[in-house]
């Protein structure tokens, strides 16, 4: 095989592993977002509401982080092109 043709499939590797890690980052972030919902609703306890927000805080930062690291890892593979 070509060295033209592998380093086109390893772009579309690393393009598609990158998109892997994004979805695991928000699914990460969903999960935590439902525990600390149910943390907040469900337990009548201070110590666990506040348990419940930091879940939340948690999720919103998961997102972010995740979005970011996807969007500077996107244009490095463009960039790489």
């Amino acid at each position: 095989m070509s060295e033209e043709k592998l380093s086109h499939y390893a772009r579309h590797r690393t393009i598609m592993a990158n998109e892997r890690t994004f979805l695991a980052y928000g699914r990460t972030a969903l999960t935590l977002f439902v525990a600390g919902i149910s943390f907040i609703r469900f337990f009548g306890i201070a110590f666990l509401s506040f348990i419940g927000y930091i879940f939340i805080l948690l999720s919103v930062v998961s997102v972010v982080f995740g979005t970011l690291r996807f969007r500077k890892m996107n244009a490095h593979v463009k960039d790489a092109q």
